[in-house]
């Protein structure tokens, strides 16, 4: 379809409204001054240098370099300005342009180059451009090489039964570890017509106060491609847990006591509730045991009011070494790091660094001697009871292979409750028992002991009507065969040592359980 001749012309030849006229005529002085200025515009400012617009993205330095760049920068800005004598377009100071960038407000004006005093550089994102359009062309910006990225590996995550089948298989490794050290090697199971290979590589202690650790690379085929995950295990030590108990007295209770980490059970525990006072568990609980008993004024209890952390019943127990050496394994010390002793003896840790010890035969002779730096174990033969208090300023395990007996407080030189980064650390580990002194010689009060203990036998709270009622506070770990009652002397609160989840005391005992440390529970894809 076309528009006829005769409608074309009547359509040119009717009159023109006054508002359509108007913006006619706008438009076309606008387009003249346009065109008068595009000619104008190389004779004005024909004397003017030109500036290449060159946009140059620098990659920039880290937050430890940044200042370091800035003031570089600052440097070369200066110095070329003063030398051509150089002013950026539109007379502003580099402060006030560098705002101006960054979308803050700025009227500051400066008319030549001497003006220019300070240079504060913008956002990392602004600064190239900056620099590439408004410095002349003498300025050097610093370059910095741009590392060439990291592809990372393509990965997807675990499906709940490959999940559940892994764990299975390596749980069933890991027991065979704590019982005797498999070398390095490489396993094959088959789950549903699909092989899995399991290669593990133990990772050994560094040191008297680090755990093991056994590295798991588990791989497998799929639709096509080699899929592999990685799983990192560390052996549990009796200083993980802030209580772990074996076999519990029937006639005692977990009455006005405070648990802050883990607790462990291997056998069936009772809960007593009277005057409003119960226990709290602020860490996870765990018993071998299918139920907890509940005694005193309130039978009926909420768990979630006391088991702040969760409860599991019916999980594996735990078992206590039969016996424990600290020299078992092949680990050299010197002279200097063991004292032995062969009767009754006294120690008391003072806050230098040094110990104290006088023995039953001869208590007027007292012994001083520095703790070494490394390690230090004292160590008591049977018939030898320990006795220990002070300020411990070291890595220290006192060892019994009959008892040990704390006097009075223990601290350490730097309490890590205050210090996270303290390296003091003190081990009570007894064959027999490990019991709370007289209240004669401990005196009235709270007792405070900060130590990671473990007795094969029984931890002891003797004389319970002796100095009224008072707080036991440890701060580190207690696990120990039995208990027996606290109350009314003591209270009991319990505070985990968070440190004890990587370190130890040197050569503290250790269970036959490994636990997941890291494992990020995906495969990483990998070509055939």
């Amino acid at each position: 379809m076309k528009i006829s001749k005769t409608r074309l012309t009547n359509y040119f030849s009717r009159p023109i409204s006054y508002k359509s006229a108007f913006t006619l005529s706008v438009l076309f002085h606008g387009f003249v001054f346009l065109l008068l200025a595009l000619l104008l515009n190389p004779i004005k400012f024909s004397n003017i240098e030109k500036i290449p617009l060159v946009i140059d993205f620098v990659s920039m330095p880290g937050d430890e370099d940044r200042g370091v760049f800035y003031q570089l920068a600052n440097d070369i800005i200066e110095r070329s300005f003063q030398e051509s004598n150089f002013v950026p377009p539109g007379s502003y100071s580099a402060t006030s342009l560098t705002q101006s960038i960054e979308g803050e407000s700025s009227t500051n004006e400066i008319q030549d180059a001497s003006q220019v005093t300070e240079f504060r550089a913008p956002s990392k994102f602004v600064q190239p451009y900056f620099a590439s359009v408004f410095l002349p062309p003498s300025v050097k910006f610093p370059r910095i090489d741009i590392a060439e990225p990291k592809l990372l590996p393509a990965k997807m995550p675990l499906s709940a039964r490959h999940e559940k089948t892994l764990l299975k298989q390596v749980t069933k490794l890991t027991e065979k570890l704590g019982e005797r050290e498999l070398p390095d090697t490489t396993l094959v199971f088959e789950y549903r017509n699909q092989k899995f290979e399991i290669h593990i590589q133990h990772l050994s202690a560094r040191s008297v106060t680090e755990l093991d650790e056994v590295l798991f690379e588990i791989t497998t085929e799929q639709n096509g491609k080699i899929l592999s995950t990685q799983m990192r295990m560390r052996r549990l030590a009796f200083s993980n847990f802030a209580q772990l108990v074996d076999y519990w007295d029937p006639q005692v209770a977990v009455h006005d006591d405070v648990f802050e980490g883990r607790f462990h059970s291997n056998y069936t525990f009772s809960i007593s509730r009277s005057r409003g006072i119960g226990p709290k568990f602020h860490g996870k609980v765990t018993t071998a045991a299918y139920d907890v008993k509940t005694s005193g004024d309130f039978p009926i209890i909420d768990q979630n009011s006391i088991f702040l952390g969760g409860i599991e019943t019916g999980v594996k127990q735990i078992r206590l070494p039969k016996t424990f050496s600290p020299f078992s394994d092949h680990s050299r010390l010197s002279r200097d790091q063991v004292l032995m002793l062969t009767e009754e003896s006294w120690i008391t840790f003072q806050k230098d660094g040094y110990y104290t010890w006088k023995s039953k035969a001869s208590p007027a002779d007292e012994h001083r001697k520095k703790i070494p730096a490394l390690s230090f174990f004292i160590v008591g033969n049977k018939g030898a009871k320990i006795h220990v208090k002070g300020i411990v300023n070291g890595k220290v395990l006192v060892y019994s292979a009959d008892e040990i007996i704390i006097d009075n407080d223990l601290f350490y030189a730097l309490p890590p409750d205050k210090f996270p980064n303290s390296d003091d650390y003190l081990g009570l580990v007894s064959e027999r028992n490990i019991e709370i002194a007289h209240p004669k010689i401990t005196g009235p009060g709270d007792l405070h002991v900060y130590a990671a203990i473990y007795a094969r036998g029984w931890f002891r709270i003797p004389n319970l009507y002796g100095s009224g009622e008072a707080t036991l506070y440890i701060y580190g770990s207690l696990s120990a065969g039995s208990l027996t009652a606290t109350e009314p002397r003591y209270a009991t609160h319990i505070c985990f040592d968070k440190r004890l989840e990587t370190q130890r005391p040197p050569k503290f005992p250790v269970t036959e359980r490994f636990e997941i440390v890291d494992w990020d529970k995906t495969w990483e894809i990998k070509g055939k």
